[in-house]
């Protein structure tokens, strides 16, 4: 939150901070365990906060190794020529992508970033306005971003003893959510 603060409020120093959730969420739950009086209890919350991470720490990684293996691969060149045979316009390039990318993914996040990186340059070449762009892949990305193999969904079928086939049934309608912010987003963000 220091970052987007300072850019909002032109803050200079809170602009150049560069921290690392991976370093600032420990340090936070210590000091906030420190804070509260419970520094005796420190160990129970450390194992406790690793033993329910760990499964999603492990699933990060993987989302980071197939992010990477996809931005290197020719997959963001195949999907750009098809497009053109398809006869589609550049714009449709910024959804299409991120609904790849987040059902790749299973996650909205990553499948922004993944997006963002391989397509952005041929988006902003192509006259594409930056917040269309971003608004656009984002809005995609949320299309299939719930898929069995991501940590929304496993967290969200853990925290309510669903099943896994009752959890699936949920898939169609959280997709067509997706579907109706991507194309209320082509038809606000198209006109550029």
């Amino acid at each position: 939150m220091l970052r987007p603060a300072g850019n909002i409020f032109g803050i200079e120093f809170l602009k150049a901070l560069d921290l690392d959730a991976f370093f600032v969420l420990p340090l936070g739950a210590i000091t906030g365990a420190l804070v509260m009086g419970k520094g005796h209890r420190l160990t129970d919350y450390v194992n406790k906060g690793i033993t329910r991470m760990a499964p999603v720490v492990l699933m990060l990684l993987g989302a980071g190794a197939l992010s990477g293996l996809i931005i290197n691969s020719v997959l963001p060149d195949l999907l750009i020529i098809a497009m053109d045979k398809l006869g589609l316009p550049v714009l449709f390039l910024a959804p299409i992508s991120g609904a790849i990318m987040g059902a790749t993914t299973s996650s909205i996040a990553t499948g922004v970033i993944i997006a963002g990186s391989s397509f952005s340059e041929i988006l902003l070449s192509q006259g594409v306005p930056a917040l269309s762009a971003a608004i656009l892949i984002h809005a995609g990305a949320a299309v299939l971003d719930v898929m069995p193999h991501g940590n929304y969904f496993l967290a969200s079928m853990d925290c309510m003893k669903v099943s896994m086939v009752d959890r699936l049934k949920v898939l169609p309608f959280e997709a067509l959510v997706g579907a109706v912010m991507t194309i209320a987003a082509i038809i606000i963000y198209s006109r550029y």
